[in-house]
């Protein structure tokens, strides 16, 4: 009775330890294989890369449990980048060891100018990601440039709120903003002498600014048109005929180096500080090329300064529109006997222009 009774309680236990040993001989082998297949022997060094696309083929085609591969895999490739976007595309949201950075940022930037790839392990991300759950603005995101590409990652991106990542996609536009940039305007509005100056009447302006824009400062070239009518003739010496003359006619020209700085910002506008010293001509008698007689002119060296408020219509501050207030002041001199000319103007100018940035 004791010997049968003891062999009915030995049979169970000595099953269940044979199952274990043979269990644990099989994990035993496919880890060894496993890491024959991710590894060929070069368990050392290995090329982590070559790795993860073997990792994605064994996943992908289902050779052994993803576990099994994924604990073999980061036995040797734990800090490489490719595991870290592996894990990425599981936990799109983030974690405290995959956090939402900019290193991400930069590393989704990367892949603007990459064909979308179409490796084992490409498809690997795509497959893992489409099966995540993404909660955040964040993993959204993050799950749509694996899943869909990096456009459509910007088009996600552009079209919603919230999220550190537009948090730093618009402080990078920002930055951009403040590179090096070319900046081209039209200007229209009016110059409005002063003093005898006064004689000529307020005319109105065309023009045209070109400048280089580098973090809030802008340097370029300002050229305005001035033409129209006095209110009445006034008196110029003709140096063909050597004589006094009357006209009513105006036209003037004026271009200088000006520099900006765009001292405040406050929303989408923008307060400039703005001077230049340049040339300004007054044409009081034009003649046709190879007539042979002299144009009648008064020119003055110019200096202005001034202030322009200015409204951009997007957060890369590239197309704008601006309003600018100066004061020139000249000296322009007079044959004798002809009418004063002595006194400064002032320019009310409005513009609308744009930026081309030199940074893509």
């Amino acid at each position: 009775m004791y010997k049968k009774l003891g062999q009915k309680a030995f049979r169970p236990g000595a099953i269940l330890l044979f199952l274990f040993v043979v269990a644990s001989g099989i994990r035993a082998d496919s880890a060894a294989e496993i890491r024959q297949q991710l590894f060929r022997g070069d368990t050392h060094d290995p090329q982590c890369e070559e790795v993860a696309e073997r990792a994605a083929t064994l996943i992908l085609n289902s050779a052994y449990e993803e576990w099994q591969i994924v604990r073999e895999w980061t036995s040797r490739c734990e800090t490489s980048e490719s595991l870290t976007l592996y894990r990425r595309a599981l936990e799109p949201d983030g974690s405290a060891d995959l956090p939402v950075d900019r290193a991400l940022k930069r590393r989704i930037d990367l892949t603007r100018r990459t064909k979308k790839p179409t490796s084992e392990f490409s498809r690997l991300l795509r497959a893992t990601a489409n099966a995540a759950n993404a909660q955040t603005e964040d993993g959204k995101l993050i799950r749509s440039w694996f899943v869909d590409g990096y456009y459509a990652y910007i088009s996600l991106l552009e079209s919603g709120s919230g999220g550190r990542l537009r948090e730093f996609a618009r402080e990078d536009r920002l930055a951009k903003a403040d590179g090096l940039a070319i900046v081209l305007a039209v200007t229209g509005g009016s110059w409005l002498p002063s003093q005898q100056l006064a004689k000529l009447g307020n005319q109105p302006s065309l023009g045209f600014l070109f400048s280089l824009s580098l973090l809030r400062f802008q340097l370029g070239m300002q050229f305005d048109f001035r033409f129209g009518e006095s209110p009445e003739p006034y008196a110029y010496l003709n140096p063909n005929s050597n004589s006094l003359q009357t006209t009513r006619k105006v036209n003037s020209l004026y271009f200088a180096p000006e520099l900006r700085y765009e001292f405040l910002r406050w929303s989408v506008f923008s307060l400039l500080a703005a001077g230049g010293i340049g040339y300004d001509l007054l044409t009081h008698y034009s003649v046709r090329r190879y007539s042979g007689e002299k144009p009648a002119v008064t020119d003055s060296l110019s200096t202005s300064l001034g202030l322009v408020i200015r409204m951009h219509f997007n957060d890369m501050r590239t197309i704008f529109t601006e309003i600018g207030f100066k004061r020139h002041f000249v000296g322009f001199a007079v044959a004798p006997g002809a009418d004063d000319l002595s006194g400064n103007y002032s320019t009310v100018l409005f513009a609308v222009g744009f930026k081309l940035l030199t940074e893509d």
